[in-house]
C-alpha cells in the first residue's frame, strides 16, 4: 500500500509553529490577581493585628532599620492609647529601644526608629511623648 502524501492534510492543535515548524505550547500565568510588595503585606498584616494604620514610610523604615514590631505592637497599641486619653495629635511613643512618630487621630505611625539609630536624633513637631 502506498501513501499519496498530497492527500495527507495537516493536523493542527491551535498552538503556535516555531521557525523550526514544530508547535510549542506557550505558558501562561494564570493569576489573577497582581502581586503585592514586602512592604504592602507588611503593612497590610501589621494594620489587621493592632488596628494601627503604618504610613508607606513607616513601613519602608521598619523593614530597612530592622524594627521589630510583632513584639512591641501590643505595648505600641497601648501607647497610642494613653496619647488619645490625652488629647495629644502627634506624639513619640518609646517602646523598649524603638522609637514611633504617631498620628494619634488617625492611629498612623508615621516613622519608626530602632535602638542603634535613636543616638543623635532629634523629634520635632510632636506634642508629647509616651513610654510604653
Amino acid at each position: 500500500m502506498s501513501i499519496d502524501i498530497n492527500r495527507i492534510q495537516p493536523i493542527t492543535t491551535g498552538l503556535p509553529v516555531t521557525s523550526h515548524g514544530t508547535q510549542r505550547a506557550q505558558w501562561q500565568d494564570k493569576r489573577s490577581e497582581p502581586t503585592q510588595s514586602f512592604s504592602e503585606i507588611l503593612k497590610t498584616q501589621l494594620a489587621e493585628k493592632s488596628g494601627l494604620n503604618f504610613s508607606k514610610h513607616a513601613i519602608s523604615r521598619i523593614s530597612t532599620r530592622g524594627v521589630e514590631v510583632n513584639e512591641e505592637l501590643e505595648r505600641l497599641q497601648e501607647g497610642v492609647q494613653t496619647a488619645s486619653q490625652k488629647g495629644l495629635n502627634d506624639a513619640l511613643i518609646l517602646v523598649n529601644n524603638s522609637a514611633y512618630i504617631v498620628n494619634v487621630p488617625n492611629r498612623t505611625v508615621v516613622t519608626a526608629v530602632a535602638n542603634g539609630d535613636l543616638r543623635g536624633n532629634t523629634f520635632t513637631n510632636i506634642d508629647g511623648t509616651v513610654f510604653a
